[in-house]
């Protein structure tokens, strides 16, 4: 690929055109040069000049020489790299703490309780924002919310407390 970076929509911009789409084909069945493009596709040689230009921009086709008749071929490490870049994995783009917060939450609910330390922090961090700042809450209503995305509020409620994102006096808690 080149140094010049293609989005989504520019990418779709240079795919949407049919001549395009009939060179790209071409190419994806052998390699072929700029007269034998214009031979194949009854278009003339300045017509797939450009068109070869786009594609090899956008990082779908490749030409190792500068000689002017040399033949273009489908670019298959452009094709994976645009691949890779544009659809990733649900969790390839993301940071850890967002890694963490897909596995263990999902549909709004938390599916288990990290039993690794260093788990713990991005989902007691998510947790914590399900109570409003500054709002004082009753043992049973910090209860009651947290049941809404997990059974064992006593564990949930214990560990926003040690981890210190919430605090509690006389059976009251509120978000730190």
């Amino acid at each position: 690929m080149t140094d010049q970076t293609f989005n989504g929509t520019d990418l779709l911009r240079v795919l949407l055109d049919e001549e395009r789409l009939q060179v790209l084909g071409l190419l994806s069945l052998a390699p072929r040069s700029v007269t034998e493009l214009a031979q194949a596709t009854g278009m003339g040689t300045a017509d797939v000049r450009h068109h070869l230009r786009a594609l090899r921009l956008a990082g779908l086709v490749a030409n190792e020489s500068t000689n002017q008749n040399s033949p273009y071929s489908f670019d298959v490490a452009g094709i994976q790299a645009l691949k890779r870049e544009f659809f990733a994995g649900p969790t390839e783009n993301l940071s850890d703490d967002e890694k963490t917060l897909h596995a263990f939450v999902q549909d709004g609910k938390l599916v288990s309780i990290p039993t690794k330390a260093s788990k713990l922090p991005p989902v007691l961090d998510w947790l914590v924002e399900l109570f409003e700042a500054g709002r004082r809450y009753p043992e049973a209503e910090v209860n009651a919310v947290i049941n809404q995305v997990h059974e064992d509020h006593a564990t949930l409620r214990r560990l926003l407390v040690d981890y210190r994102l919430m605090e509690r006096a006389g059976g009251v808690y509120w978000r730190v």
